[in-house]
């Protein structure tokens, strides 16, 4: 069983909110990714939230995520830092590039997203 102590649903939403927004997916659908992410380690020992599943809606609006990923940084930010994540989020300009650094099938990859 996972410790509760890094259950995601412990996080507050707008951290959820600020997480979804990083890794492109619409506000409105941020409960879809809170649902299905839980804290994770890469095969480096570096930690991120692991994609359990991606929900057909989020399919959809072609969020450039699947099952097993591990988001672990966002323009160079670690991804379980959140406070520093929404900082960065308030600075940027719209439309933005955001690069997520992933690992995906136990290599890491780098995706950009736009908001």
């Amino acid at each position: 069983a996972r410790n509760a102590l890094f259950s995601f649903s412990k996080v507050p939403e707008a951290k959820v909110t600020t997480l979804a927004k990083a890794v492109g997916v619409p506000v409105q659908f941020a409960h879809l990714l809170a649902a299905n992410i839980e804290p994770a380690r890469s095969r480096g020992g570096r930690p991120g939230w692991k994609v359990t599943a991606i929900p057909t809606l989020l399919q959809r609006f072609g969020v450039n995520l699947i099952t097993g990923d591990i988001i672990l940084t966002v323009d160079s930010i670690p991804a379980q830092q959140l406070d520093l994540l929404q900082q960065h989020l308030v600075n940027r300009v719209d439309g933005q590039v955001f690069q997520v650094e992933l690992q995906r099938d136990g290599k890491l990859v780098m995706v950009e997203f736009k908001e």
